[in-house]
């Protein structure tokens, strides 16, 4: 390796550069390569029927496979995209070596949720693309199957290259989606630990999407990963949390996506929440076994369930003890309608609100079901990093104009601070929100005014703290509720 020189040279940046802008803009097209052939099916699939598509006879690899789907998954279709299910047979394998429902293998489910990453994803006009390097001497086929009731079509593209070094050099591509499977058999050693997956043979770790149904609301995370390398009695590998191994850390709920670590659907931590975590510049290689788990805290019997869709490179002749999963298997666990929100009937929430302007900090949403108490939408705009001086401009939206009585609900916490409140740059009220524990300062009355129709501005201004407070300066904003007077 060259020493490294905090000096760039003028190549080493523009390669550097070269490699942020791929980074951070990934999707369905890879860039050409030599030899590449793409081969184009269109399917349609009744319910229960299979479907069936064949890549050129090999040596090659399968580059690149891109889906469409019509009638396309909706978000609301959490049940349709596990009814769906791909797998991929290489070389006359008896056991397919990918099998996962349809969502799920490109690294998302409860619905279809956009996100864009490296190795997979979902574009939003609804192009399902999966990167992951397949490698086969002899033949790939495609397996698409539904067990659902409704028919679809598909247009579906794969793109195979040819391989740059002889078969025998390749390990195969392994995809399995499962749920508590061969958890471990050492229930009073490691009773928190979550199997993502087990396998024997040489091979490499690539990653996990980790589906969470958690209705009761509440941080799931915390555990650590832990990874057992070739039968080690203790993991080499042992992390510092769930929110840090996927990528986000303090359990924030807001969605994000990156090349290597994505959160693509989150419901407040109450519901459904799907993150992953691609093992792609982070090497982790085995000789003869590997295991990765993950500490669940709370029991099934809560319910806070997961499921994962583990992908690894395996040497032909390993053991992928994960089968194919019966439809029951895979959906009727979770029931959106048991997901109880506290809604403040007419509130504007604070974390919809528009931010109009800020000269400092950063306004976002905070889920706070980890606290005692009532917010509505079970969170707040929270505004943190800021100092006194700052402001923060909101849109305050108005239907109708009219005489209202302005109504607010905020936070209060040990290290918030003293803010001033304005209305259109008229000053409303100044209050001091320290309290010693994490409250709601309940509805506060801001007073009588007469408003147009359209986007007013509510201003908030860090001017202080009190004596005894953390001196953070932060702010929260649960919900605004315009009341109609005479």
């Amino acid at each position: 390796m060259p020493t490294f020189s905090r000096q760039l040279t003028a190549e080493e940046s523009a390669a550097l550069d070269a490699a942020n802008a791929r980074l951070a803009q990934p999707g369905p097209n890879l860039p050409t390569t030599p030899g590449e052939e793409v081969l184009e099916a269109q399917v349609s699939s009744a319910a229960g029927a299979k479907r069936t598509v064949a890549a050129p006879a090999g040596p090659r690899a399968i580059k690149t496979l891109r889906v469409r789907v019509d009638p396309p998954f909706t978000k609301d279709d959490r049940v349709a995209v596990r009814e769906w299910t791909i797998q991929i047979q290489f070389d006359g394998e008896a056991q397919p070596g990918v099998w996962a429902p349809f969502a799920d293998f490109f690294g998302t489910t409860a619905g279809a949720n956009p996100y864009r990453s490296l190795p997979s994803g979902l574009t939003e006009d609804g192009v399902w693309y999966s990167h992951w390097f397949m490698p086969y001497a002899k033949d790939a086929v495609i397996t698409l199957v539904n067990d659902g009731q409704k028919s679809r079509s598909v247009a579906l593209e794969v793109v195979t290259v040819p391989l740059r070094e002889p078969v025998e050099r390749y390990a195969r591509f392994h995809a399995k989606w499962h749920r508590d499977a061969l958890l471990p058999e050492d229930p009073a050693r490691r009773a928190i630990d979550w199997t993502l997956l087990k396998t024997e043979g040489r091979g490499r770790f690539l990653g996990v999407m980790l589906h969470v149904w958690n209705p009761r609301g509440s941080w799931w995370g915390e555990g650590d990963e832990k990874f057992w390398v070739d039968g080690e009695r203790f993991p080499s590998t042992i992390g510092t949390g769930s929110e840090d191994y996927f990528g986000y850390a303090w359990c924030n709920p807001t969605l994000f996506q990156n090349a290597y670590h994505n959160q693509t659907i989150s419901m407040n931590n109450k519901g459904h929440v799907c993150v992953n975590r691609w093992h792609i510049m982070d090497n982790v290689p085995f000789q003869r076994s590997f295991e990765a788990a993950i500490e669940k805290y709370f029991p099934n019997s809560r319910p806070t369930l997961y499921a994962s869709t583990v992908y690894w490179y395996l040497a032909p002749g390993g053991r992928d003890p994960y089968p194919p999963q019966p439809l029951a298997e895979r959906v009727g666990y979770w029931d959106d309608a048991v997901i109880q929100i506290h809604r403040v009937k007419g509130a504007i929430e604070g974390e919809r609100l528009k931010i109009l302007a800020k000269t400092g900090g950063n306004p976002h949403e905070q889920d706070l079901t980890l606290f005692e108490g009532r917010w509505s939408g079970d969170a707040h705009l929270w505004w943190i990093e800021a100092k006194p001086g700052d402001k923060l401009e909101l849109a305050l939206p108005v239907e109708k104009a009219g005489r209202y009585k302005l109504l607010a609900a905020l936070t209060k916490a040990v290290d918030y601070g003293i803010v001033k409140l304005t209305l259109d740059g008229r000053d409303l009220t100044t209050i001091d929100l320290f309290n010693n524990g994490v409250v709601s300062t309940g509805e506060l009355d801001l007073g009588a005014h007469d408003l147009a129709a359209g986007e007013h501005r509510l201003g908030v201004e860090i001017v202080g703290a009190n004596d005894r407070a953390v001196k953070s300066y932060m702010f929260g904003l649960d919900y605004l509720r315009l009341e109609p007077m005479p």
